[in-house]
């Protein structure tokens, strides 16, 4: 069996980890025949990997650049934000269950979020698992499957988000918020809080763009 595919997988996570990270700033050209050395990999599996990740959004591709990754860009985050809060309201809607089977861990994770302040990896990590577990009682699949692809896309700004400690605890705090809704028992109220916790992320996003402009 060739290890073709497996080693272009590698090299594939490998970037998206970088690209993901900043580690490959947005916007930067990709230097092949450096970035193949680093890697200990032959250009052939390296572009196959890199292409890949042009079909997925996170690369851009040209004649005249090449291979360069994909700019952040307010535009995206408007357009994303508002499909990504949206959708999970709708989760939450279409819940079934009892919300206080889930309450203690959504207390866990958001003191978890709290204590990863200046590691923006681990704040991501908790954050995202504080939403999932939000909407594990949404029985659609199709909808949490579509809702976890677009968090992927808008994973680089949440970084740059959590890399920010006074975003992060407000984050906390609005959690907080959403919680002590779900405890009483008011699902349209932890939606509104839920919107707003998505729109201040957004909003604090876009000034930091107006702000590096």
């Amino acid at each position: 069996m060739s290890k073709a595919p497996a080693l272009r997988e590698k090299i594939r996570s490998e970037l998206l980890d970088r690209v993901m990270h900043h580690e490959l700033p947005p916007s930067s050209r990709i230097r092949e025949t450096a970035l193949a050395s680093e890697l200990g990999a032959s250009r052939t599996p390296l572009r196959e990997a890199l292409f890949s990740l042009v079909q997925d959004g996170f690369i851009d591709a040209t004649l005249d650049r090449g291979f360069s990754v994909k700019p952040l860009t307010a535009r995206e985050v408007r357009e994303i934000y508002p499909i990504v809060w949206t959708l999970e309201i709708l989760a939450l809607q279409t819940s079934r269950g009892k919300f206080a089977a889930i309450i203690p861990d959504l207390v866990q994770l958001n003191r978890k979020l709290r204590r990863a302040v200046h590691k923006p990896t681990l704040a991501i990590r908790y954050d995202t698992l504080w939403h999932s577990k939000l909407t594990s009682l949404c029985p659609n699949e199709r909808l949490i499957s579509i809702v976890s692809t677009l968090k992927r896309l808008i994973y680089r700004y949440e970084f740059l988000y959590m890399n920010n400690p006074d975003l992060l605890k407000s984050s906390v705090e609005q959690h907080k918020q959403i919680i002590g809704a779900l405890t009483e028992g008011g699902v349209k109220a932890a939606t509104v809080l839920l919107e707003q916790n998505w729109r201040w992320a957004m909003q604090n996003l876009l000034d930091q763009f107006d702000w590096m402009s």
